[in-house]
């Protein structure tokens, strides 16, 4: 059976007849609308699917704790916690890189890294090495390394409790911890020229920092569904 068109369809016709330009770039907006809107949908998933594949692969941290001096046997009582599935303790200190500039200000944030598959926060070697390193071998953030033009095989002097410390840069590295490089939260814009992150083996942490067999940082993953 053949449906009749009504009258008011045969006046939506014969507009339409007297305005195709109009009724086109009506459907053209229309087209292109549907298409930025699929496209910026499709962006924000695979966005959303990279940032969240980085953070697993790299073992990042759901809770960050600074404390003073803690003995590193207390990790295992920590991982006992209910809900806790892994605990990393870590040397973290504030110190500042000597520069030819006597007045110039630059601070560096030393953090302290086992060569342990279970470590959370791990870092992604973007140039260098990252394995087998010596107590005056460093690993760069790469925002820091990049704002100072500095690579594998340069060196940094940083002055740690009153002594300088000559170290050689080992690689250039990513860390999901410092996607966004703030020095504190009273920062209001990263200053990569003058605030990085290098991360040094425990052994030189402990000696330099003087934390002999402590930690002064604890990071945590929990399990799922943990309160």
């Amino acid at each position: 059976m053949v449906k009749r068109t009504t009258k008011i369809d045969r006046m939506l016709f014969r507009m339409i007849l007297k305005s195709k330009s109009q009724f086109l770039a009506v459907v053209v907006i229309l087209i292109v609308g549907i298409a930025i809107f699929t496209a910026m949908s499709m962006t924000a998933i695979n966005m959303r699917h990279t940032v969240e594949s980085y953070y697993e692969e790299n073992k990042f941290a759901d809770l960050f704790i600074k404390t003073g001096a803690v003995s590193a046997k207390e990790i295992e009582r920590l991982e006992s916690i209910v809900g806790v599935k892994n605990v990393t303790g870590r040397i973290s200190t504030d110190v500042p890189m000597i520069t030819e500039d006597p007045n110039e200000r630059v601070n560096i944030r030393l953090v302290t890294y086992a060569e342990d598959s279970e470590e959370l926060c791990r870092s992604t070697l973007i140039e260098g090495k990252n394995r087998g390193l010596s107590d005056k071998e460093v690993l760069l953030i790469q925002q820091f390394a990049e704002a100072r033009d500095l690579h594998p095989g340069d060196s940094i002097i940083l002055q740690i409790n009153g002594a300088r410390y000559e170290l050689k840069i080992a690689g250039v590295v990513a860390n999901p911890e410092y996607i966004y490089l703030m020095e504190n939260a009273q920062a209001m814009m990263p200053d990569n020229d003058n605030f990085g992150v290098c991360y040094v083996s425990e052994n030189f942490g402990r000696q330099a920092a003087g934390f002999s067999g402590s930690y002064n940082e604890f990071v945590f993953s929990f399990q799922n569904g943990a309160d």
